[in-house]
């Protein structure tokens, strides 16, 4: 019994041992702060297409930037050029030590409109002087105009002619390799702008089936040339009036004929401005034969210098049918 009695201390001496052994190499090691994901964007002056990303995380080791094009970077501070305008989802992802993530994410919006702006000019001879205006460098320019034609200058000059109204195409590039593409509306009084929409509208002598009917009124402004405003309550005091979202200097008017009789197109007419729809300023008169071609658009320039918020136009006879009257557009323009 004595002998064993002996073992078994011993053993148990070797079991404790052991245990406190074991306890000695287990640690526990401190959970490190979590990530936090920050940044700072800032746009390159010279150069709208290209950004400075910088990571001003906390507790990070490492650093994933997605920028929204197919494009990564995996340092805290990069530099990143795109090559086209759009709206970009940039995603920035940072991890720490112990594999714990944070992410951010921001909104990289590259506007056309906000690069570049294309000015026409009317020059002493007649023509329309073209340029392209931004703090961004271009290289490459092409020039598309309403004929087909086509110029690589960076201030073309071009003949267009009156009463018609032309868009122009541009397609630029960055030597980088960034493009974008901006369309404008001209004449031969140069660039202009639509100010028709989100107009009222209001007429003296509604179509048969009101505003919203298949020839009513409000085709006057829809923006569609193959639509039309028909009225069988022609006379002589016959207006259309254009209420505007906000007042403006309109200086350029255009009419489109319907797609019927030449005999229902407008003839004698005022163009007029009024600051309360009660007391009207006449501002342009005109008589206009259209041509033979149905759906031909004119434009008319005018002088003015008034923000008016209520234009009229006033039709007092068309070329022969005394009763029935018909336009597709009128629309109102500033001149940029």
């Amino acid at each position: 019994m004595k002998h064993i009695y002996r073992i078994g201390v011993l053993s148990l001496m070797l079991l404790t041992f052991s245990c406190s052994k074991d306890k000695e190499v287990a640690k526990v090691v401190p959970e490190e702060p979590k990530p936090r994901a920050m940044a700072e964007i800032i746009r390159d002056p010279n150069n709208a297409f290209t950004f400075e990303f910088k990571s001003t995380s906390l507790n990070a080791k490492s650093t994933r930037w997605t920028f929204g094009d197919d494009s990564v970077a995996i340092v805290p501070t990069a530099k990143h050029t795109y090559l086209y305008a759009g709206i970009f989802k940039v995603l920035l992802r940072v991890e720490n030590e112990q594999g714990y993530v944070a992410q951010q994410e921001m909104t990289i919006n590259i506007s056309p409109e906000k690069i570049l702006t294309i000015q026409a000019k009317p020059t002493v001879d007649g023509d329309v002087k073209f340029d392209a205006v931004s703090a961004t460098a271009f290289k490459d320019f092409k020039w598309t105009f309403a004929d087909k034609t086509t110029s690589t200058e960076a201030s073309p000059v071009k003949k267009i002619s009156e009463g018609k109204i032309e868009t122009v195409t541009l397609n630029v590039t960055t030597e980088q390799g960034s493009t974008i593409e901006m369309k404008k509306m001209i004449g031969s009084f140069g660039g202009i702008s639509d100010v028709t929409g989100g107009a009222t509208l209001a007429v003296s002598n509604e179509n048969g089936n009101g505003p919203f009917g298949g020839e009513g009124s409000l085709k006057l402004i829809d923006g569609d040339n193959g639509t039309k405003f028909f009225s069988g309550g022609f006379n002589a005091n016959f207006w259309m009036k254009q209420t505007l979202a906000a007042p403006q200097v309109v200086r350029v008017y255009s009419i489109t004929t319907g797609n019927d009789e030449k005999v229902r197109d407008p003839k004698d007419w005022t163009l007029q401005g009024s600051m309360d729809g009660e007391v009207w300023d006449v501002l342009d008169s005109r008589t206009v034969e259209f041509s033979d071609s149905r759906n031909e658009v004119r434009a008319f320039a005018f002088e003015n210098t008034k923000a008016y918020p209520y234009y009229r136009w006033y039709v007092t006879s068309n070329w022969g049918n005394i009763s029935i009257f018909q336009a597709s557009e009128w629309r109102l323009f500033r001149v940029d």
